[in-house]
């Protein structure tokens, strides 16, 4: 007994140490009741300040307890494509270290399809570490459960209507059904959310994607959702804004890089000093177009780039 208290107690002074590092302190408010974690750190753990050593030294710790007291822990995290790559990385770090080791501690994380990528490009071999389960398009008859049972524990209900119409424009994907079900609850002046509620939710959270259209960008082009037509808002009032947006987006690119190219073309015949910066800046874009716009783009910059062509060019 005493040793699994021991490894206890280490697994919480690591998560001091840990709470240290990151300069927080180890307390936390809940209305009038303050909360602290009240032991001393364990000093030479998870306290280097390098968060990716520091979180594994946690998760080691914390696992190590658990297997001691024959338990398993799950690291719930949702959104968890919000990430940045660095946080990302250490914890898939920490993670393979606990599989190394086979202590009893899992992540279950929850985010949009393009966490597959963010995870292969945080840590190469995260795609071994994984399991990535894909959340399709739900039933009607989920859709409704979805929709109905919260809204019936307060007392509300959906219309028939109502129903049929934010099922059609979701398409029954789990994110958007959320998203549409809670701007209906805060749209609704009644017991009973109508039609006219559900069109004035689809206003609400079109407006939300809009604001956060990355993410949906990001979502669009992933291949959980494959080609345009499968798309959750497809023929949808999603639609109005959201392929007219990409499609801009793209064109005004092009356009972009079609005007620098002839501008940085007249600059340099007429031997002008800004035609010289505008070419060099356009070749940088080019060196993403692999491989002709790539060879082309360094080609001019070691024309361009230099002291003595600089001065030759400015003789000419």
């Amino acid at each position: 007994m005493y040793k699994r208290q021991d490894k206890t107690r280490r697994a919480l002074r690591v998560l001091r140490s840990f709470i240290g590092s990151l300069g927080l302190k180890a307390k936390a408010g809940l209305g009038d009741l303050e909360l602290e974690l009240a032991i001393d750190p364990e000093t030479g753990s998870a306290d280097s300040g390098d968060f990716e050593a520091d979180l594994s030294e946690l998760l080691q710790a914390v696992g190590e307890a658990a297997a001691d007291r024959k338990r398993a822990i799950a690291l719930c995290i949702d959104e968890v494509q919000y990430l940045h790559e660095k946080e990302f990385g250490a914890l898939i770090m920490a993670l393979h270290r606990v599989s190394q080791r086979r202590l009893p501690l899992a992540l279950i994380a929850a985010g949009l399809p393009q966490v597959r990528g963010l995870a292969g490009r945080s840590k190469s071999y995260a795609e071994r570490l994984f399991e990535y389960p894909e959340i399709g398009p739900l039933r009607p008859s989920e859709c409704e459960e979805a929709l109905q049972i919260p809204v019936r524990n307060q007392g509300a209900a959906f219309s028939r209507e109502a129903l049929d119409e934010i099922i059609q424009v979701t398409q029954g994907y789990p994110y958007f059904l959320q998203q549409w079900g809670y701007e209906a609850w805060n749209s609704s002046a009644g017991p009973i959310i109508e039609l006219a509620d559900i069109h004035r939710a689809t206003k609400l959270s079109i407006q939300m994607c809009i604001r956060d259209s990355l993410t949906f960008a990001h979502a669009f082009f992933s291949n959980h959702f494959g080609n345009w037509g499968n798309v959750p808002w497809s023929g949808g009032p999603g639609n109005e804004w959201f392929g007219p947006m990409i499609m801009s987006f793209v064109w005004s690119a092009l356009v972009v890089r079609t005007i620098l190219a002839l501008v940085a073309a007249w600059g340099l015949v007429e031997r002008t000093q800004w035609g010289r910066i505008v070419a060099i800046v356009a070749a940088f874009l080019s060196l993403l177009k692999f491989p002709f716009g790539t060879a082309i783009g360094i080609w001019t910059l070691v024309v361009l780039l230099g002291y003595r062509n600089a001065t030759l060019y400015e003789q000419i």
